[in-house]
Order: C-alpha cells, then sequence, then structure tokens
C-alpha cells in the first residue's frame, strides 16, 4: 500500500477478486493490438452495465495484478486505453514509456530529498536561534 493512498492501493478485496478480475481478465485478453484498446473509463462502464461496480483507481488496481501476476500476457497501455501487445515494438513502446515515467519519477525523489535537507537546515537554525 502506498502511504497516503492506502484506501485506493490496499489489495484486491474478495469482491475485487471473484467478481471484477475474472471480467477484466477475459474481457482484456480479446483486445489484442493497439486498434482494440480500451480505456479505463470504458471499461468500468462495461462492468456498471453488467451490475459491477468499481472506481477507476480500484480497476488500475486490478489491472496491475493482472499484470503482475501474468493473467494476460503482453497486456500494455498507451494513450489509447489497454489492450495486448501483438508484435514486439508494442511492448517496447510501453516499456520505454514506463522507463521515462521512472526516470522522471527517479528525479522528483532526488529534488524533493534536496528540499526536505533544506527545511531540515532551516528548522535546525530556527531552533538554534530560540
Amino acid at each position: 500500500m502506498l502511504e497516503g493512498f492506502e484506501d485506493l492501493t490496499a489489495e484486491l478485496t474478495l469482491y475485487e477478486q471473484h467478481q471484477i478480475l475474472p471480467t477484466v481478465t477475459n474481457g482484456l485478453s480479446k483486445k489484442i493490438g493497439k486498434a482494440m484498446a480500451v480505456t479505463n473509463a470504458r471499461i468500468c462502464e462495461g462492468l456498471a452495465t453488467r451490475g459491477k461496480h468499481i472506481a477507476g483507481p480500484r480497476l488500475r488496481k486490478v489491472i496491475n495484478y493482472i499484470r503482475n501476476t501474468g493473467l494476460v500476457p503482453g497486456l500494455v497501455a498507451s494513450s489509447e486505453g489497454y489492450y495486448v501487445a501483438d508484435n514486439p515494438e508494442e511492448m517496447e513502446s510501453w516499456l520505454k514509456s514506463l522507463r521515462g515515467r521512472r526516470a522522471a519519477l527517479d528525479l522528483l525523489i532526488e529534488k524533493g530529498e534536496e528540499h526536505l535537507r533544506c527545511l531540515n537546515e532551516k528548522f535546525k537554525f530556527q531552533r538554534a536561534e530560540k
């Protein structure tokens, strides 16, 4: 779980495991190739028409589970939505995007740590003045 996002990043509930996961896994396994991509919002809408309700952030948790357990091999995403890569180039493009996001996060963490050091120094200085 992520601190501050416990509700969104908690492990899958029994409802999600038994009601949402099988339907999403089955549906996504048929979305082969970028032209078949389906968005998070569309998946949520489709589930709702079947009486199965889930919020977008929790659907992302379900999709993360599907990827991490290999239930739908080659499941990738783009700005078009989620789909199963049908060639190595699609998979590599997704991996390149993930690496770029990781690099951006690493830089953000580095800068955040610098800001934290500055704050610690500032407060140390302020305490010493009192």
